[in-house]
């Protein structure tokens, strides 16, 4: 072997040692920018009524999130899987320049898994709710911090009218409350409680169709 010339096993130890350098700039810098990036978001204004108070849709959460989601090279994928009595939800936050991930899991039990309106309705709440503790972001009063104190509070924005909320699935889908008939309302109000209480979405717009026709 010639003079300065390692050997194989000490080129195998360098190579491990590059690795966990590696590595370990990786997640500091993994840390660094998810924190930067959750820092920025700040809250989300509740912009849908719904039978047990406002709430940010998830279109709304979305739309306040992507720009600072393209600004701080993350994106964003939710998978949904089944459970045995409902719905499994994982949200991952992945970091463009380093490569890692970081996987929030929501799971939800949907009494009637036939159902598939009950079946999108616990769907699309858990995507919200995954999304908004994946982001560490809370919309404007949400459920009950009104009441805590020293908890800040964003700005109020405006509020959206029963007639102008937008029917998110179903028969109307895509549809604002106030372009379906009265006719049309009161038959589907009727549908979507024959069974009971309604749940989800579906409980959110038997609400405003209600107060829409009052």
């Amino acid at each position: 072997m010639k003079e300065n010339e390692i050997t194989q096993e000490e080129r195998v130890e360098l190579n491990n040692l590059r690795d966990i350098v590696s590595a370990k700039w990786e997640d500091q810098q993994f840390r660094r920018n998810i924190t930067k990036l959750k820092s920025s978001i700040g809250k989300v204004v509740k912009n849908q009524r719904g039978i047990y108070g406002n709430y940010a849709t998830l279109d709304a959460v979305f739309d306040a999130a992507n720009p600072h989601l393209e600004e701080c090279g993350f994106y964003i994928t939710q998978k949904s899987s089944m459970t045995e009595d409902g719905i499994s939800i994982k949200t991952i936050l992945t970091d463009a320049q380093t490569g890692l991930s970081e996987v929030t899991n929501m799971a939800g039990k949907v009494p009637d898994l036939s159902n598939m309106h009950k079946l999108g309705s616990c769907i699309t709440y858990l995507r919200r709710y995954s999304l908004l503790l994946a982001l560490n972001i809370a919309p404007e009063d949400d459920d009950g911090n009104a009441t805590v104190p020293g908890l800040p509070k964003a700005s109020q924005g405006p509020l959206l009218k029963p007639e102008d909320y937008v029917i998110p699935a179903g028969k109307f889908k895509g549809k604002a409350i106030k372009d379906v008939s009265k006719d049309d309302l009161l038959n589907y109000c009727k549908f979507m409680t024959k069974d009971g209480k309604p749940k989800g979405w579906a409980a959110d717009f038997v609400d405003n169709a209600r107060e829409y026709l009052k």
